[in-house]
Order: C-alpha cells, then structure tokens, then sequence
C-alpha cells in the first residue's frame, strides 16, 4: 500500500511511503538479540578497532540519524548522490531498543548497501557515542561487534565521520526529519520512503 505525502520543509517534494512488515528489518537485525556479551579475547585485533578513515572520493554521502520519540524508536538513513536526494530508508525498531542501538542500526544499514553494491560512501552520523564504540577494542556487545563485522567487510568502502547535531547542516538535518516525522505515519510498522517525481507517483 502507498501514499503519497508532500514534505513541509520543502513542498517541491512529493513522497512515495510503503509500509512493510516488520519482519523484514528482523532479518537485517534482530532485536531479540542485540544485548548479549560475546568473548573478545579470540577476535583479531584489527576486527575489534574499526576507524573507517576519512576519504575524499566516494560515490555516495550518506546521512543517518536515530531516534526515539515516546515509544517509538527508528533511524533514517538518507542517500546523496552528487548532492541529489535518493530514496530515503526509514526503519522501526522495538519499543526496548534504545536510541544508541538505533544510531548503529542507521550505519550498519549504510555499510550493507555499500557492500552490497561495491561503491564508496561517506556517512555522516551525529552520534559520537556511536563512532567510539565502533573505534573501541573493548566493546562486548554482540550488536556492536556485529556492527563492526559488517564495516570491516566493508573497510575499503565506507568513510564514517562525526557531524555537529542541530549546526544547520542539511543533509544532517533531513535525516533527522524523516526519522522522526515517519513515526506519525505508520504506527507500528517498517516503513520505506523514496523520492519520486510527481508524475511518476501518480
């Protein structure tokens, strides 16, 4: 099912919203299992510091924000290419995962489509709490070493760097947007949103 919605802050775009079944993120990451501790003293140590180094050149910059408002918590991860908005991913997690996972989930989320499709992305996230983790060789979470997993795979592809919250950057800002404008949409489920020319929606 869609709908189309137009976006306050910038009534030249018009938006496609399909809601999708939750399951569909489980098997991306599943929220059962995201706070155990694993056993660090067998993992290489370059799998355990993972610094994803600033580059210049990349295909993509890429933008992630998550969040929590009341009960709803989800993250939003916003695609440029050549500073042209691509579809824009929108995801809902359980009501007892926290804004921290949710901000890992938005960058996971960005080094899968990376290596998925082998291009260069620079992701710019405001959470720095995210970033040390990730920088961290003493972090036991299975979420977070399963972050890390998925980076290191994809090391040569993806550029994470810290951007200022709230300093008026726009691509930061919009990631912020979606993410907490498309709880008011859909309830209780797992949301994708893409920018589609109006013609093209109708």
């Amino acid at each position: 099912m869609a709908r189309v919605v137009e976006v306050n802050d910038h009534p030249g775009w018009r938006f496609n919203i399909w809601k999708l079944r939750s399951d569909e993120f489980r098997e991306l990451i599943d929220p059962i299992s995201l706070d155990f501790y694993r056993d660090i003293n067998f993992i290489s140590s370059n799998r355990k510091i993972i610094i994803c180094e600033d580059f210049t050149d990349c295909d993509y910059e890429v933008y992630t924000d998550g969040s929590r408002i009341g009960d709803n918590v989800g993250f939003s991860v916003c695609f440029f290419e050549r500073n042209s908005l691509l579809p824009v991913f929108c995801y809902k997690m359980n009501s007892f995962n926290s804004v921290f996972q949710a901000e890992l989930a938005a960058i996971n989320f960005a080094a899968g489509w990376a290596f998925e499709r082998n291009v260069k992305i620079k992701v710019f996230s405001d959470s720095k709490s995210s970033i040390e983790a990730i920088r961290s060789p003493k972090v036991k979470s299975n979420f977070v070493l399963s972050v890390k997993d998925n980076l290191y795979n994809a090391k040569d592809l993806v550029s994470l760097v810290w951007v200022k919250a709230r300093a008026g950057n726009p691509g930061n800002e919009l990631a912020v947007h979606f993410t907490k404008n498309c709880f008011f949409l859909w309830g209780r489920y797992v949301y994708t949103c893409s920018l589609f020319l109006c013609k093209k929606s109708l």
